[in-house]
């Protein structure tokens, strides 16, 4: 028996492996268990130092909104003119519930001269009320400021006990139109709106966070009895044990941890500054409460590696046994099948169930194998009939594009639009209505079926509201709105939308986040409306549209393009520009629409030499040759 259980080289397979697992589990074993007191200390430091990191950014971004307050409050109600600065603080209460009481100290000549203290409180129903009390401005004492900023602006603790605790933030407030210093505003509220948030913070059972000012002395701790040791080295102190240099660590700038002992406790102290204050954020808990949550997730450890081996050892005899049987007929009927001999017969007297198994799911293979074809038959069918599909939305599509049109014998234009794909989301289009040629050209974000069904959406749109409206402004307003009702999308188009008067060459438009049109002078001369774009249209939904005026000089043109035109990429990534655009526009001969348009569109084939780009490609060009002429009496 021993001779045959050495000689099946599976059976030695699975010993070796089992005894390499064994070995390996017993040295990982050991690791951890060598390395836990020292895991347990990393871990209450990361915790800690996590703790420490979310409470201090939390308390920047508190701070820093409260500092933001007079710059809100002016963004909010325009520039304060010195005769409403008496409105100031009843403003800022109404818009921020938390501030218990505001003051503004102001002097319009000389300071604690002519001035007035104006001063705004909560009463106990919540109601705001107001006083106006003399001037009486007393800068808090340089010990009792805790913080100055670059605004002018500094931090002071005006009250301070385990009951109620208020903190103050003063800044000088600008008015008038010179913008001159004319008072300072100061700011009060509960202490508690900036800790409130840490009573919920707890690490292992029994840790807690506490805060301190530059002296130790407490700021914040969850436990309203501890205020009365005042400071920490008194709340720390023990008999026979001299914790000055643990405390003269804690209170510099410094982060670090340090083992106390209180009442024969063991506890863990991890201490680190906050940026934004001049106080100190500590963290402590039992050691005990440590050393019990490592020890838990240790032995999860070492239960999931116990899991884990007796896996991978019933695995290795598995796979040891699938492996090894004679497989070779097996894997040529294989080789037979991938030649696409799909339905060849498979041998089926077999000896052993593992093989009569392996048969089963080769026979399977083959019913499934026979199954994919037929499918993918009918994939290919699908495939053609969405090709059909896409080349019946290609020339719908393009039925949304403008018709030739009979243009006034002073008017001459041309455009063309190449899409990247069978179907885009470049858009333009023109008519005549009351003597004005009306004209839009436009990029509806993203690419495919989504941006034609967008652009259709928004070429519809513009012919229903452009034939009722003379104001470029409005239509972008009722088209914007319209846009904006479904912001589940997330699209968005820019537009330039343009109405010439056809006797003077007078032009109204509105650039809606489009690139910026080419003037083309008769002189020859190139350059471009600077007006900044507005935003691209539903982006904003209540966003007002600025329009503008231009009169186009007499055999001058105005060429629109979308940024597919100057972003076409050739080999190398590089983009064909604005300047390549330019001197297309030079090489043009005669300088007219149709042969401006062609020879950009032939420089940029040019360019890319045949890469395959990702945006379309959309020109129109307008040329206002004069007055027309009049036309004779009858």
């Amino acid at each position: 028996m021993k001779k045959r259980y050495y000689t099946s080289f599976s059976k030695r397979l699975v010993l070796y492996l089992v005894s390499l697992l064994l070995i390996t589990g017993s040295l990982v074993f050991i690791s951890i268990f060598t390395f836990s007191r020292e895991f347990i200390t990393d871990n209450a430091l990361y915790q800690a130092n996590t703790i420490a990191t979310n409470v201090s950014r939390s308390f920047e971004r508190k701070i820093k909104d409260i500092e933001s307050i007079p710059n809100t409050i002016t963004g909010l109600f325009g520039n304060i003119d010195t005769s409403e600065m008496r409105l100031l603080p009843s403003k800022i209460l109404t818009a921020y519930p938390f501030l218990s009481d505001c003051c503004l100290h102001y002097s319009f000549s000389e300071p604690n001269k002519d001035g007035c203290t104006m001063y705004a409180y909560r009463g106990k129903s919540g109601k705001i009320k107001t006083k106006s009390l003399a001037y009486r401005l007393t800068v808090p004492h340089k010990n009792n400021i805790i913080r100055k900023n670059d605004k002018q602006g500094f931090w002071s603790v005006k009250e301070l006990d385990s009951s109620h605790s208020i903190i103050s933030y003063f800044q000088p407030i600008k008015a008038g139109s010179l913008q001159t210093v004319s008072g300072l505003l100061e700011l009060n509220f509960p202490l508690k709106h900036l800790t409130d948030f840490i009573y919920d913070i707890k690490i292992f059972s029994s840790g807690y966070v506490f805060v301190t000012d530059s002296e130790g002395d407490f700021i914040f701790h969850p436990d309203p009895q501890v205020f009365k040791y005042h400071n920490l080295k008194s709340f720390c102190s023990s008999p026979g044990i001299d914790y000055s240099s643990t405390l003269k660590k804690f209170t510099k700038d410094t982060t670090g941890y340090e083992n106390v002992y209180k009442k024969g406790k063991k506890y863990f102290l991890y201490y680190t500054p906050s940026s934004r204050m001049d106080w100190h954020i500590g963290i402590i808990c039992r050691y005990d409460d440590i050393r019990l949550s490592s020890s838990k997730f240790l032995w999860l450890v070492f239960a999931i590696l116990g899991i884990g081996f007796l896996i991978l050892y019933y695995s290795a005899i598995r796979i040891v046994k699938s492996s090894l049987y004679p497989l070779s007929e097996f894997t040529e009927n294989v080789r037979k099948i991938t030649n696409g001999q799909v339905n060849i017969a498979l041998p089926e007297e077999y000896d052993n169930e593992q093989l009569k198994d392996l048969y089963q799911a080769f026979r399977y293979m083959q019913d499934r194998v026979s199954s994919y074809i037929q499918c993918l038959q009918t994939t290919t069918a699908k495939n053609q009939e969405i090709i059909t599909e896409i080349n019946l939305a290609q020339k719908i599509q393009k039925r949304f594009l403008p018709k030739d049109i009979l243009l006034p014998a002073n008017i001459e234009l041309y455009g063309k639009l190449k899409q990247s794909r069978s179907v885009g989301g470049d858009l333009y289009e023109y008519f005549i209505l009351d003597n004005k040629l009306y004209f839009v050209l436009g990029d509806v974000s993203g690419k495919g079926f989504p941006a034609s069904l967008y652009m259709a959406s928004v070429i519809k749109l513009f012919r229903y509201i452009a034939s009722r409206q003379s104001s470029t402004a409005a239509i972008c307003n009722l088209i914007n709105t319209h846009m904006c009702d479904n912001t589940e999308d997330d699209m968005y188009v820019t537009m330039f939308i343009g109405i010439m008067d056809i006797q003077n060459g007078h032009i109204i438009y509105t650039n809606a986040g489009h690139p910026k049109p080419f003037i083309v002078y008769a002189d020859g001369r190139i350059c471009t409306l600077n007006d900044e774009p507005d935003v691209p249209i539903g982006i904003l939904e209540d966003y007002k549209f600025q329009e503008y005026e231009y009169t186009l000089p007499e055999g001058s043109q105005i060429l629109l393009y979308t940024d597919g035109i100057t972003d076409a990429e050739n080999i190398n990534a590089q983009f064909f520009g604005k300047n390549r655009l330019i001197e297309c526009i030079n090489g043009a001969t005669p300088k007219n629409p149709y042969t401006i348009v062609t020879r950009i569109l032939e420089c940029i084939q040019e360019h890319i030499q045949g890469t395959e780009q990702s945006d379309d490609l959309t020109i129109l060009d307008i040329l206002y040759k004069g007055t027309p002429p009049k036309e004779s009496d009858a």
